[in-house]
C-alpha cells in the first residue's frame, strides 16, 4: 500500500487520519479534492482530546481488570523494610517520601538510597527468607528440607561418573 494512502486512511476510533491529526487538514492523495480541504483547521480538537482521554481511560481500566493491578499502600516514616539491591535484599528504614511518585528515601547500611515502592517490602520479625547484604558480603539462604505443607524436599539424584 502506498505510504500516502496509509496516512490518509481514517483511524476507526476517532474517524480522523494520522496526517489529518498532525497537520489539521486532509493530505493530497490520488482522490481528487477541492483545494479548500487542504486548509488547516482544528475545530474538532476539543472533541478529539476528549475522545482520546476516554479511549485511554478505557484501555487502562481493561488492562487493570485483566491483570488485577492494585496500588501498594503508602509507607509511613521509620517503617522497617527490605530493600531490593543488586546483591539481594538489605534491611533498611524509611526516612521520608521522595518528590517522585511512589518513591521513598531509605536508610540502608551503605547510606541513603531512593527506591520505588515496588522495590520495598515491609519487614516483620519472622521473615527469614530474605538475603541480607552487609558490606558487600551476603549470607546464603538456608536450604529448605521441608515444604510449607510438611512434605520432605529431596534434591534430584545426580549420577557421578
Amino acid at each position: 500500500m502506498d505510504k500516502r494512502k496509509e496516512q490518509a486512511t481514517p483511524l476507526p476510533w476517532c474517524g480522523l487520519s494520522p496526517a489529518e491529526l498532525l497537520m489539521g487538514r486532509v493530505i493530497r492523495t490520488d482522490v481528487p479534492q477541492h483545494t479548500r480541504a487542504f486548509q488547516p483547521d482544528w475545530p474538532y480538537l476539543k472533541e478529539f482530546r476528549e475522545r482520546e482521554r476516554k479511549y485511554r481511560d478505557d484501555q487502562k481500566r481493561n488492562y487493570d481488570k485483566r491483570y488485577r493491578t492494585r496500588s501498594l499502600p503508602d509507607l509511613p516514616e521509620n517503617t522497617p523494610v527490605w530493600v531490593d539491591m543488586q546483591n539481594g535484599q538489605v534491611q533498611g528504614t524509611i526516612v521520608s517520601s521522595a518528590p517522585e511518585p511512589r518513591s521513598y528515601i531509605v536508610t540502608v547500611p551503605s547510606g541513603e538510597v531512593r527506591r520505588n515502592r515496588s522495590h520495598l517490602r515491609t519487614r516483620t520479625s519472622g521473615n527469614s527468607e530474605a538475603v541480607t547484604v552487609s558490606n558487600s558480603t551476603s549470607v546464603p539462604r538456608q536450604i529448605q528440607t521441608c515444604s510449607k505443607t510438611g512434605t520432605e524436599i529431596r534434591p534430584p539424584p545426580r549420577y557421578k561418573n
